[in-house]
């Protein structure tokens, strides 16, 4: 008889993070709740969670074609880095292995892969959520000083 495991959150720690809308943290919460019983499973639900913050951010169909309308897109708040677009690619990649196991990718997800998938989901919090939260903040506690000092308007 097979003894049947179930994820623990005691998998791997969680990063904390305040601003990402709870429905995709969910997701991230379990990838990272299933990363010991199944890698397999938590790099198919970090490409899902990724695939979800870039939806939200405005980039239509599956990772690849919003990773490539990102390294074009013009608007600074929907912008990606150049790393995180060249780790978003292998994201995919190892997701798509995860799903489709005989396509050509990893036969086998190992958990250091997965672990870096949720790595990378993470690095997309920050660019997307948590960075310019903080950065609001941090900017409206001189807003006054700089309006006095004649700077009326930031760039974007």
């Amino acid at each position: 008889m097979n003894d049947v495991q179930f994820p623990t959150s005691a998998a791997m720690p969680i990063e904390e993070f305040l601003f990402v809308p709870d429905e995709i943290l969910a997701i991230y919460q379990e990838a990272v709740d299933t990363i010991s019983v199944s890698p397999r499973a938590s790099a198919l639900l970090s490409r899902c969670c990724a695939e979800v913050v870039l939806a939200r951010m405005g980039y239509k169909g599956n990772l690849l074609n919003a990773v490539t309308a990102a390294s074009v897109e013009t608007k600074p708040y929907k912008a990606l880095s150049a790393t995180l677009r060249q780790t978003l690619l292998v994201l995919r990649y190892i997701g798509n292995a995860a799903a489709h196991p005989h396509s050509g990718g990893p036969s086998e997800i190992e958990f250091e892969d997965a672990e870096w998938c949720l790595e990378i989901v993470g690095k997309l919090f920050r660019e997307y959520y948590e960075e310019p939260e903080f950065a609001q903040m941090k900017i409206s506690r001189y807003t006054g000083q700089l309006f006095a000092a004649g700077i009326k308007k930031l760039p974007v």
